[in-house]
């Protein structure tokens, strides 16, 4: 089993660049797991913990074993945790209908598109962007706004 999770990742994942995540974690800064959950005997909640993150987002490799057991894995830590579902494989339409549709629904606080991530993730940053400004008190032009 160890190998065969080793082929679809690829072969090991050191010193290749990971994604920045709310609160700066990265995949660097977790230890790498080579089968099942993205969470046993890794340091992934300890890091996660550090850098202050509640909020999970899943996309990956395979929907009814590594995808499935890291959702179950966070929920039971206290995670709130969203899987995309078009950014999720499997072997099968049956084994990803299985994780997608009957066992993951009951960990995953939401299960959404990809789509639904971005528009979500670009409202919220243009809201902060919003506030910062207006919080700064400048206009597009540079100008400060005058009260």
């Amino acid at each position: 089993m160890r190998n065969a999770c080793r082929r679809l990742a690829g072969g090991r994942s050191n010193g290749r660049p990971g994604a920045v995540v709310e609160g700066g974690v990265s995949q660097r800064d977790a230890s790498e797991h080579w089968c099942s959950s993205g969470f046993a005997n890794t340091d992934l909640d300890l890091q996660l913990k550090k850098h202050g993150v509640h909020r999970l987002i899943v996309i990956g490799l395979i929907a009814h074993t590594c995808i499935e057991a890291t959702v179950r894995y966070a929920a039971e830590l206290g995670y709130d945790v969203t899987v995309v579902r078009d950014a999720t494989a499997d072997y099968s339409d049956e084994m990803m209908q299985a994780a997608l549709d009957i066992n993951i629904p009951n960990y995953a606080s939401a299960i959404v598109t990809t789509k639904e991530v971005v528009d979500s993730i670009s409202s919220l940053l243009s809201a902060q962007v919003f506030a910062a400004v207006q919080e700064s008190g400048l206009t597009r032009s540079g100008h400060r706004l005058q009260a």
